[in-house]
């Protein structure tokens, strides 16, 4: 067995055009932690904070339920589950390929 560890899936919230980290430090210890620990890391914040930025803030709310900006919908759940999908791919070493 392999331990992960994961940041935040980073909320869709913006300044004008740019995200806005919503974390605060809570990432930056994550990261600390995996490192310390010498454990695999998915930067879910880091990604996720890219896909805003890639979609914009119209883009990025269809990510999201229409309630809030926080709690991601269905097309959101899929484009996370295959980042992380693709990092444990990565992480375990097993070919993409091969399954």
């Amino acid at each position: 067995m392999t331990a992960v560890l994961c940041t935040s899936v980073e909320r869709g919230l913006f300044d004008g055009e740019w995200p806005r980290p919503s974390h605060g430090l809570y990432p930056r210890a994550v990261r600390g932690l995996a490192a310390a620990l010498e454990v695999p890391l998915i930067d879910l914040t880091g990604f996720t904070s890219w896909l805003h930025e890639h979609l914009g803030v119209d883009g990025s709310a269809a990510l999201f339920t229409a309630s809030d900006n926080t709690h991601v919908h269905e097309h959101g759940v899929e484009l996370v589950a295959a980042f992380v999908a693709r990092s444990l791919r990565a992480i375990l070493g097993w070919d993409a390929e091969a399954e």
